[in-house]
């Protein structure tokens, strides 16, 4: 099977590729491309929780400004 990019560098193929997915792609010392689909983590929910009258941030990991804003939405 042959492909070619448009005039933007866009490479299509319902055949092939799924979409609004992600690939990870690799250039082989070959000159050969290697294309293989990202496999997102489930995502963690960001929760403010209470402690002895202190509030908290409970996540365990680094976290955005929209998961900030929707995590204190969510406990106001």
């Amino acid at each position: 099977m042959q492909l070619k990019t448009d005039d933007q560098c866009r490479l299509t193929s319902p055949d092939l590729f799924k979409p609004n997915a992600s690939y990870e792609a690799e250039r082989t010392p070959d000159g050969s491309i290697k294309l293989v689909e990202s496999v997102s983590k489930p995502s963690r929910k960001a929760k403010f929780i209470e402690e002895d009258g202190e509030v908290f941030l409970d996540i365990g990991r680094p976290f955005d400004l929209e998961e900030f804003d929707k995590a204190l939405e969510d406990y106001l």
